[in-house]
């Protein structure tokens, strides 16, 4: 795996993020996109209406094309120029957070989805460990991740984070999640013209009692006082 890194702390990547998005807006997905992303989750047995919270949201593009019958809807997004815009495009209450501590209490998500943002993540660690968190025994994590080095080339976000395919699985698995299901974007139009060489990840929480360890523990203390 490849990382590009020119800013290593949250406070500066939450500026940087709310300077691009005043100048720019957020990056937008159409509902075609959001069916394709919510068919990967499909799954017999599931609730008939599940909590599902989409992790640096953006500007809420895909929250607004996510059925409300379905799924009862969160977002989060470090930018609160995009937590703003997210909130005027749905409706719901966008929380301004970090992946590395995300305002959710211990098993309260059904399906946790990132799409194209957990490259960008200042301590992937503490955000994986977040996931497994607030995701019930037995529920979902779906991220979209790059694999060509293209991303770091040609991508202006200052983190970036790219791996094939099988470097992203085990990566996730290492830290306690089951991949069931990858997925080149490109395999998939709708998905590759907003997110071209990216993978897929379909992924399962373990249904035993999750603990966070004291290294875990440690390494999200440290990484909240460096935010500060």
């Amino acid at each position: 795996m490849e990382e590009k890194r020119r800013l290593t702390s949250l406070g500066a990547v939450r500026t940087w993020y709310d300077d691009y998005f005043r100048a720019n807006g957020t990056w937008p997905t159409t509902a075609d996109y959001a069916e394709t992303i919510l068919r990967l989750l499909d799954e017999p047995g599931a609730p008939q209406r599940r909590r599902l919270l989409d992790v640096a949201c953006g500007g809420g593009y895909f929250l607004a094309h996510t059925p409300a019958e379905a799924f009862e809807r969160f977002g989060v997004d470090l930018s609160g120029v995009a937590a703003a815009e997210a909130h005027c495009r749905t409706g719901l209450p966008i929380g301004v957070a970090s992946a590395e501590a995300l305002p959710f209490a211990d098993g309260s998500i059904d399906v946790v989805v990132c799409l194209g943002s957990f490259e960008h993540f200042v301590d992937k660690e503490a955000s994986c460990a977040e996931f497994l968190r607030v995701t019930r025994p037995g529920g979902r994590v779906l991220v979209l991740v790059p694999y060509d080095r293209h991303w770091i080339d040609t991508d202006p976000q200052p983190i970036e984070l790219v791996g094939s395919p099988k470097e992203w699985s085990a990566w996730f698995r290492e830290r306690g999640l089951r991949v069931d299901l990858t997925i080149d974007t490109d395999d998939l139009p709708v998905l590759a013209g907003a997110s071209p060489r990216c993978t897929v990840l379909r992924m399962r929480v373990g249904r035993g009692r999750l603990r966070r360890t004291a290294h875990q523990v440690n390494r999200l203390l440290r990484f909240l006082g460096r935010s500060q």
